[in-house]
């Protein structure tokens, strides 16, 4: 039995946007695939958030810079 997804929606400011579409693009290229798919990108990211607490500790950072906080 397969495991039903979850969808989680991200809002990106434009310049984020082209640049993932960028980077997706050139991972593609740089895989021998036809394309790779921000989804994709974003569940790689979030299974190394989980998995990697050296990854999880900078991105508390980043939270924490964010919101002008020190």
């Amino acid at each position: 039995m397969s495991e039903k997804k979850i969808r989680r929606t991200v809002d990106l400011s434009p310049e984020h946007h082209a640049e993932l579409d960028m980077w997706c693009s050139e991972t593609a290229r740089q895989q021998g695939r036809s394309r790779v798919t921000s989804q994709e990108v974003l569940r790689a990211l979030v299974a190394e958030l989980l998995t990697n607490e050296s990854h999880a500790r900078r991105i508390r950072r980043r939270l924490k810079q964010d919101r002008g906080e020190s």
